[in-house]
């Protein structure tokens, strides 16, 4: 039944993605309607905004509640498992006449699972939904970049796809500021679990 609900996020995120593109070239259809001032087509455009709207909304919001579902199930699941293991062999209670106990491991115990299940789904989902979007997007932008030439300083350069190539040095900038700001912050929030 997990596997069918993993299945079906799956689908949903691809869905998701799909009325993503869509809506791109919905974008460039009003927007040249509107440079051109043709009503009707300007009108046309707005109904079909809506209609992808109504599509979005539904997917978007099964797709949220199937994943919490999804990740409140395998805690579940798991929270028997550990369960099943902390009161084998009185284990509890070996625990606590140890000299390096552990502070609340109870407690611990029940916000670790938490985390892997939410965490690990959340992150499972996530390198999918952006592998695909990625993916999809290069080509739509290799696509346009392919027909625009880059204009430098009076200059016409041709060269293929290149605002994909702009969007990924764009991305790399960005990911190594993020992990020179971020690296310190991973010693924080182990000292601040630690702690709790």
């Amino acid at each position: 039944k997990a596997i069918l609900m993993l299945i079906l996020v799956l689908i949903l995120v691809l869905a998701e993605i799909g009325l993503s593109v869509r809506l791109t070239y919905w974008s460039q259809a009003f927007y040249n309607a509107l440079e051109k001032k043709i009503y009707v087509d300007s009108i046309y455009q707005i109904k079909v905004f809506i209609v992808l709207v109504l599509m979005i909304m539904p997917v978007a919001i099964t797709h949220m509640t199937i994943t919490k579902f999804l990740s409140f199930r395998w805690r579940e699941w798991l929270t028997n498992k550990f369960l099943q293991n902390w009161t084998k062999d009185d284990t509890y209670y070996h625990v606590m006449l140890h000299r390096d106990k552990v502070d609340n491991p109870d407690q611990r115990i029940s916000q670790d699972l938490d985390m892997i299940s939410s965490l690990s789904l959340s992150l499972v989902l996530s390198f999918f939904k952006e592998i695909v979007t990625l993916v999809s997007f290069a080509a739509i932008l290799w696509s346009l970049s392919s027909n625009i030439p880059l204009k430098i300083f009076g200059y016409t350069i041709h060269i293929q796809g290149y605002l994909v190539w702009v969007a990924f040095l764009y991305a790399m900038v960005g990911t190594y500021i993020i992990v020179k700001i971020g690296k310190p912050l991973i010693k924080l929030d182990f000292m601040q679990q630690h702690y709790e």
